[in-house]
């Protein structure tokens, strides 16, 4: 390899002209599929629960009535304070 070779690469880089490839990658990923209700509601339970309960009430926010299947703001009226 030539002492210039990572100048070129370097100068290719800062120029964006390797960055078509990133692009073109990063177009052909796959949208992800939303989640269910059920997914939803279980996701909250065991990431967000654990911290934000009507015990904790980290940030001043209790998520254990939360339901994804109703609207945000009948959970947000219903939700305890």
């Amino acid at each position: 390899m030539s002492s210039l070779a990572p100048v070129a690469i370097g100068a290719a880089v800062a120029t964006g002209a390797l960055s078509i490839p990133l692009v073109a990658q990063q177009a052909a990923r796959p949208a992800l599929a939303p989640m269910s209700v059920a997914q939803e509601n279980d996701l909250v339970k065991t990431r967000c629960v654990t911290c934000h309960n009507n015990g904790q009430r980290q940030g001043g926010l209790s998520l254990e009535a939360f339901d994804a299947s109703r609207d945000l703001f009948s959970w947000c009226v219903a939700a305890p304070k």
